[in-house]
Order: structure tokens, then sequence, then C-alpha cells
């Protein structure tokens, strides 16, 4: 009898322990299918916050760069396009002051600029003021010569550039009457042969084109001047004949030097 009560004792808890187990197996997998769900949805949520706050960025950025801009309104992705008329481009908006153009600067700005550069480069172009006189165009005329380039004597929106960002030309040995490429160069030239005539000087013909000649007098007056010995225009020559107009300041020495070449 004991032993018939074991076995029936056995069989009970092995049904009972079956059974416990099939509750604690459905549980598990209830509790995993429900957190799984849970998790989708959570990353699905997620991914449209993500979106929705990735739309919403880049569709401010989007509009404050068309109002920098002036382009008008900008589309931010996934946005209807506005109704109504939109405003054309402005294509002026970006213009910069180191690359004007004849539509986007005036000339006095762009001879403001080249003044402004030139004098930094150590040209003295004169006071920055946005009016090519004979000492700006002076200087102009001394930095085309310094880089190989045709004398214009000319602030231009393409010499501003050149100043800039760098003339990748050579300087160049000078051979007179082909150099000066504008009227405008050769009436500063001009004005200085006449000035160092004036002077006592020997520049040869005043025809402004800075012969061999021309380029000897400028040399000779730099030199009883104390000025940097260069044989071109340049902005401090101009200026100390300038400043020595109606004058007899030049030394008797000088004067037969010339003569005598």
């Amino acid at each position: 009898n004991c032993a018939a009560c074991g076995d029936q004792m056995t069989a009970g808890d092995l049904k009972l322990t079956t059974l416990a187990s099939a509750i604690l197996l459905a549980s598990v997998c209830i509790n995993l299918f429900w957190l799984q769900e849970k998790s989708a949805t959570s990353r699905i949520e997620t991914r449209a916050v993500t979106a929705r706050t990735f739309e919403a960025t880049v569709g401010a950025a989007l509009a404050d760069a068309g109002k920098q801009q002036n382009v008008g309104p900008v589309i931010a992705p996934g946005a209807s396009p506005p109704r109504g008329p939109v405003s054309k481009p402005n294509q002026t908006a970006n213009a910069t002051p180191l690359q004007p153009s004849a539509n986007t600067a005036s000339a006095g700005e762009i001879i403001r600029g080249v003044q402004r550069e030139l004098n930094t480069r150590g040209y003295e172009a004169g006071q920055p003021d946005g009016v090519a006189g004979l000492v700006t165009r002076a200087a102009i005329m001394a930095y085309e010569y310094d880089y190989g380039l045709p004398l214009t004597a000319e602030a231009t929106p393409d010499l501003l550039r050149r100043i800039v960002l760098g003339s990748s030309a050579a300087a160049a040995t000078r051979h007179g009457a082909n150099d000066v490429a504008t009227d405008e160069a050769q009436a500063v030239a001009r004005s200085v042969e006449q000035q160092l005539a004036g002077l006592g000087y020997t520049p040869g013909p005043i025809d402004g084109k800075l012969d061999e000649r021309a380029a000897r007098a400028i040399r000779e007056f730099e030199v009883d001047q104390k000025l940097a010995e260069s044989g071109r225009i340049s902005g401090p020559l101009v200026s100390r004949l300038i400043r020595m107009q109606g004058t007899a300041s030049i030394k008797p020495a000088a004067k037969t030097k010339s003569a005598q070449k």
C-alpha cells in the first residue's frame, strides 16, 4: 500500500510539474511577444520623430539660407509648394568686394579697392578715396611694370582680382615703347616726361612712350631725390614731382649729368 501511495504521489507531482512548466513557458512566450511588439512600435515612433525633426531642421536651414541669399522661398523636404507669386532671385545679392564686376560694383568702389590693395603692397597709391588721380594711376603702372603686364594705368575689376589673388606673370625686362598700352598710361607718361624736362632732366621727346632716355631720366631723378632707383613710373615718383612743381630745387650736378648723357 505504501508503494502504491508513493507511485500515485509521483504521478501527481509529475502532472503538476508539467502543468506549471507549460504555464511558465506560455507566460514567457507572451512576455517576449509583447516586448518585441512594444520595441518595434517604439522604434517606429522614434524613426518618425527623427524624420520629422530632420525635415524641420533642414527646412529651417534652407529657409534661412534663402533669406540670406535673397533667392525667394525655399521648399523644405516633404512640404507642398507655396501658392501665389514667387519672388525672383536677386542676382547681385552675393557680390563681394574682392571680385567686383561692372554690374555689381561702381567705378569708385573698384578704384578704392585697387588703391587699398596697392597701398597694402607698398605701391603708395594715395588715399583710398575712389578717385583715380595721377598718383593712383602711376602706382597702377608700377604694379603692372613689376608683374610684366601691359601698362594701362586703369583701375579695372580684372586688375583688382589680379592684385588680390596674385598674378602668375613673372617680372619682365622693359624695352620701352611697346609697354604703354592705353591712352591713359600715355597721358601719365607724358606728364612725367614733361615735369622731368621742366626740372632740367632730358627724358627725350614728350611723347609718353617711355623709351630708354625717359627711364634714364627717371632713375637720375630718383637717385637725386633719394628714392628707390627703379627707372619706372610709380606713386612715390609722381608724388615727388607734384611736390616740386614750380620750384627749381634740382641739383646742378644732376643737370650736368643728364645733359652729358
